[in-house]
């Protein structure tokens, strides 16, 4: 006698109510995956813009600290907002300085000094008041020739001039200041640029928003930006101050570095 043996398997609505279900979660990970991807996205964007704008910020409070004296002011001739110095290639004392009405003199007696950054040089400048102290027609500053190093210290150095010069005033410390190109930081829509002697231009950050609203548009009303440099000059009691305010702003989030730096370097 034969059995017969029932066969059983899935029906349509079955088959169907499964491909719904998974086509329901499907969408849901595939959600949740790009909702995850999109933080890690964000935040990996957020990282790389504080990184690079602490970069720009510590290499111009660096930069600013090595100021030489009275040579910082803030400039906006060129249409930008530009924070403008003279690096200080070296410093040293000198024992002796040509002063009207003194006979000029085309050389100058000095303290040995470290030369690391000597190169960089092409201008001494004695007692320096004012940014207007460093451009060529002043006489308190002078380009030199040769330095002759090879006296072995305590014996002074010899700086020569190619002609006999005369300086304005002496220093009341003796300081005596090398320097060479003038450095200016620039805030140029949403970028910060380092020009050198205002021809080499390298991008410093990127992402800037000081004169943009939180939709990126150019603020209408001067009284809410934020002006990324002020200089308050030095006086008896305190030492010259740079104040740096610059904003990131990225995927409307924005991020405030303000600093005061301190410029320890007198005449």
């Amino acid at each position: 006698m034969l059995m017969s043996r029932q066969v059983k398997g899935f029906t349509l609505i079955e088959m169907v109510t499964v491909i719904i279900i998974l086509g329901v979660l499907s969408v849901g990970i595939s959600s949740f995956l790009q909702f995850g991807a999109r933080i890690f996205s964000e935040t990996s964007e957020r990282d790389e813009l504080i990184s690079a704008a602490r970069f720009a910020v510590e290499r111009l409070n660096r930069e600013v600290r090595n100021a030489a004296p009275n040579s910082i002011e803030v400039d906006n001739s060129s249409g930008f907002d530009c924070l403008t110095f003279i690096p200080i290639a070296a410093n040293t004392i000198y024992l002796d300085l040509p002063v009207s009405p003194e006979s000029a003199n085309n050389q100058v007696e000095l303290i040995p000094f470290n030369k690391d950054n000597f190169s960089m040089a092409s201008r001494v400048v004695v007692y320096p008041i004012s940014p207007a102290d460093y451009l060529p027609a002043s006489d308190k500053n002078h380009e030199f020739s040769v330095l002759d190093d090879s006296a072995v210290a305590p014996a002074p150095w010899t700086l020569s001039f190619s002609s006999p010069k005369l300086f304005a005033t002496d220093s009341p410390t003796k300081r005596f200041y090398f320097y060479g190109d003038n450095v200016s930081y620039c805030v140029e829509g949403k970028e910060l640029v380092r020009y050198q002697n205002d021809i080499s231009r390298t991008l410093m950050a990127e992402n800037l928003a000081n004169y943009l609203d939180e939709n990126g548009n150019a603020y209408t009303n001067s009284d809410d930006v934020v002006a990324a440099f002020e200089v308050i000059s030095a006086s008896q009691t305190r030492n010259a101050t740079a104040l740096i305010r610059l904003v990131f702003a990225l995927n409307n989030e924005q991020v405030a570095f303000n600093n005061e730096v301190q410029i320890p370097n007198v005449p």
